[in-house]
């Protein structure tokens, strides 16, 4: 018998990086959503360079898109366009993460024979373009009124090795950080949509929500009901996120 082989990673936070964050820490992100009125749900998900666009349309009852031996649930429509406009071999690889993904994250079942179409629009990419695309989509679709049965929230992080050779976990690589590390992963975690709150507390006059952790949770009683109404988000770090308030609700419930 072998003996397994046992890989010890570290995550040093107090080392820096070329544009100043630890090891773990994230770069800012910038979150839209609902601001399109043209389509059923919608999303503009940034975080440092890497931008995204991705709206969502349907359920629409259709029947050319429609796979005859899975009539009883929806189809899930994907095309995802690169900065340029064009649709080259990474776009097809990224369009099929996003169908192994969602497929088993939107409740089909509920919408027979119709499609769900998931339109994804690449502004840019200065890494973690996957991470930026899953987020963006999942958003959109809560934007949407569709029906989810997890939410899914997605990181990507990046293997290196330091000068004293220990491995080192980098969390959110650039597309230059990415040059030096041994390997590259996107992990997207399931998350209780029950646990899935917005502080509204913070709101100004314009919409605009300040937080430094953010999450989006539609109303079940209020699933098919469009909400346009723009939203942005701003985060300055995804390591001060545990800091966020998210129970803006706490102080209505003592007054009353």
């Amino acid at each position: 018998l072998t003996e397994p082989v046992v890989k010890t990673f570290y995550m040093a936070s107090v080392t820096k990086r070329s544009d100043g964050r630890k090891l773990n820490e994230l770069r800012a992100m910038v979150i839209e959503s609902g601001y399109a009125d043209t389509v059923d749900g919608s999303c503009k998900f940034s975080i440092g360079s890497t931008c995204v666009d991705v709206s969502v349309i349907g359920p629409i009852a259709s029947v050319q898109h429609s796979i005859h031996s899975k009539i009883e649930k929806a189809h899930l429509d994907i095309t995802v366009q690169s900065s340029q406009g064009t649709v080259t071999s990474h776009e097809l690889y990224i369009q099929a993460q996003i169908a192994v993904l969602f497929e088993s994250v939107v409740l089909l079942h509920k919408y027979p024979l119709t499609t769900i179409y998931i339109q994804v629009q690449i502004i840019c990419d200065d890494g973690c373009l996957l991470m930026a695309i899953f987020n963006a989509a999942c958003i959109a679709l809560l934007d949407s009124g569709i029906d989810l049965q997890t939410f899914p929230v997605s990181v990507a992080l990046g293997v290196m090795q330091n000068d004293d050779g220990d491995k080192l976990l980098l969390f959110d690589p650039t597309e230059k950080e990415t040059d030096g590390i041994q390997c590259f992963a996107t992990l997207s975690f399931s998350t209780s949509l029950s646990k899935v709150s917005i502080d509204t507390s913070e709101l100004k006059h314009r919409n605009v929500l300040e937080t430094k952790n953010s999450a989006y949770h539609r109303d079940p009683s209020n699933v098919r009901k469009k909400k346009k109404r723009k939203r942005t988000t701003k985060t300055e770090s995804a390591n001060d996120g545990d800091d966020a308030a998210m129970h803006g609700d706490d102080d209505d419930d003592e007054d009353d």
